[in-house]
C-alpha cells in the first residue's frame, strides 16, 4: 500500500490497494482528509523524518472500516525530486504478529509445565541448535556434524570430570536406529555448584550410523542422593571404631548436608529431666566444649511435650519466639531443626538438633535425614549392648571353664596322691 501526503499530511495519492488493509475505498480514504486520521496521530515523528529525511520499519497498531486490529510496518521518506511531498510505503504484517503471538503463548505454556515438572526437556541434532526447556541453564550453539556424538561439547563441560567416562559410555551410539539410554551424573550449575541429576532419553541414527536427532529429560535427584550419602554414612558408623567418633561423624556430616551453623548431640539424665547436657558440641566448623544448658524456653522442651519419636520439628525465626532465652544472640535470627532420643520405654534421653542464621531448604528431605540418623543412633546403641552381652557371656563361660578346669585339675592331684601311697604289709 502506497500513499502520497503533502508536508501538512493531506493526501495527494491512495493506493487502490488501501482497500486489502482497511477496508475503505480510495475516494474514502481521501475524504478523510490527512494521513493522521487514518493510521493515527503517532504514526511518525515530522522533526525525526525533516532531520533524517527517513524513517524505516516502524510498527503501527491500525483500525480498519469493521474495527478489525492491523499491524502495519511503515517506511516514511521523504521525495527529493517532488518537494514537500512525503511516502508512505505500508504492509500488513498481522498475520505473522498473530503468528508469532501464538508461538509466544504456547511457549510460555510449555514453560510452565517444564517447571511444573520439575524437569528439562532438552533436543538436539548436529546440524540444529540446541533447543531446551527448563530451569538449570540454557543456551544455543551450532556445532559440526563431523564431530557429532550424543553429547553437546558444551553439556559434557559442565559434568563432574569424574562422571564423564561414564556418562559418554552411556550415551554412546549404537548400530540400531534408535537406541534409548539413561544415567545418573553431577552437573555444574551458573554458581558452579553441582547437583545430581538423572539423564534419559532416546538417540536417533541414521542408516550409515551418523546421529540424527537426540531427545532427553533431565530431572534433579539431588533429595534421594542426599538419603543416600546419609544411609552411608551411617552403615560406616555402625562398624565404626569407637563411640566418640561416630557421633563426631554424625554431627559433622549433618552440618554439611543441612547446612547448619551449628549442630550439638545433647543427651538427658534422669535425675535432671529439665537440663540437658551436650555430648558432641559442633559450631562452625569447629567441635567445641560442651556444655549444659536449661531446657526452659527452647525448643528441645516443645520436642519433649510432644512425647513422640517420630516428631521432628523445624522452626524459623526461633529469636522471636524464644525471645526470653539467652542462649540466642539479640539481633540475630535463626531456624532450628530437632528431633527427641527415646530409650525403648519411650523415655526421652535426649536431643539431635542443628541451629541455623538461614531458612534451611527441602525441609521434608533433611527430617527424613534426620529420621535415619536418630535410628543409627538406636543401632549403635543395641550394637555397644550386644557386644557388652558377648563380654559378658564370654566372661560367664570363661569363669565356668576355669572352675571346670580346677575340678578336673584336683581330681588328678588327688589320684596321683593316692597311687603314691606305700602298700600296708600283708598280715598273716
Amino acid at each position: 500500500m502506497v500513499l502520497l501526503t503533502d508536508r501538512e499530511g493531506k493526501f495527494t495519492f491512495v493506493s487502490p490497494t488501501v482497500s486489502t488493509v482497511f477496508g475503505y475505498s480510495v475516494e474514502e480514504v481521501k475524504a478523510m482528509g490527512n494521513i493522521y486520521n487514518l493510521l493515527g496521530k503517532d504514526c511518525f515523528s515530522p522533526k525525526q523524518l525533516w532531520e533524517g529525511g527517513e524513517i524505516c520499519n516502524r510498527e503501527l497498531v491500525v483500525t480498519d472500516k469493521y474495527n478489525r486490529q492491523h499491524y502495519l510496518l511503515v517506511n516514511v521518506r521523504m521525495i527529493p525530486s517532488r518537494e514537500n511531498t512525503i511516502l508512505f510505503a505500508a504492509r500488513d504484517i498481522t498475520a505473522i504478529k498473530i503468528f508469532q503471538k501464538e508461538k509466544e503463548a504456547l511457549q510460555r505454556r510449555n514453560q510452565l509445565l517444564v517447571n511444573t515438572i520439575g524437569q528439562i526437556i532438552y533436543e538436539y541434532s548436529p546440524d540444529k541448535k540446541l533447543q531446551l526447556s527448563g530451569g538449570i541453564f540454557r543456551f544455543t550453539r551450532l556445532y559440526s556434524r563431523r564431530n557429532a556424538s550424543a553429547l553437546h561439547p558444551l553439556w559434557l563441560d559442565k559434568i563432574h570430570p569424574d562422571d564423564v567416562a561414564e556418562v559418554i559410555q552411556a550415551k554412546k551410539p549404537t548400530k540400531y536406529p534408535q537406541t534409548s539410554y539413561s544415567c545418573e551424573y553431577r552437573f555444574r550449575k551458573k554458581n558452579n555448584q553441582y547437583i545430581w541429576v538423572s539423564d534419559r532419553g532416546v538417540i536417533k541414527t541414521s542408516p550409515d550410523l551418523e546421529i540424527e536427532k537426540v531427545t532427553g529429560i533431565i530431572s534433579s535427584i539431588e533429595e534421594r542422593k542426599q538419603i543416600e550419602n546419609a544411609i552411608r554414612h551411617i552403615a560406616r558408623g555402625v562398624t565404626g571404631e569407637t563411640e566418640e567418633k561416630f557421633f563426631q561423624s554424625l554431627v559433622e556430616y549433618l552440618a554439611k548436608i543441612l547446612p547448619a551453623d551449628t549442630v550439638c548431640l545433647s543427651e538427658i539424665q534422669p535425675e535432671t529431666p529439665h537440663v540437658a547436657t551436650t555430648i558432641i558440641y559442633y559450631h562452625k566448623g569447629e567441635f567445641k566444649e560442651n556444655f549444659s544448658y536449661s531446657l526452659k524456653a527452647t525448643p528441645c522442651q516443645e520436642i519433649l511435650e510432644q512425647n513422640d519419636p517420630s516428631y521432628c520439628l523445624y522452626v524459623t525465626d526461633i529469636r522471636n519466639k524464644y525471645r526470653h532465652n539467652p542462649f540466642f544472640k539479640e539481633g540475630e535470627n535463626y531456624s532450628y531443626l530437632g528431633i527427641g532420643l527415646y530409650n525403648s520405654k519411650r523415655q526421652a534421653i535426649g536431643f539431635l538438633a542443628a541451629l541455623s542464621q538461614q531458612e534451611i531448604p527441602d525441609i521434608p528431605v533433611k527430617k527424613e535425614i534426620l529420621h535415619s540418623l536418630r535410628l543409627s543412633r538406636r543401632r549403635r546403641n543395641r550394637k555397644k549392648k550386644s557386644s557388652s552381652r558377648i563380654g559378658e557371656i564370654k566372661c560367664r563361660i570363661g569363669k565356668s571353664s576355669s572352675k571346670t578346669h580346677r575340678r578336673i585339675e584336683g581330681s588328678i592331684s588327688n589320684s596321683r596322691r593316692k597311687s603314691n601311697r606305700t602298700p600296708l604289709p600283708k598280715r598273716n
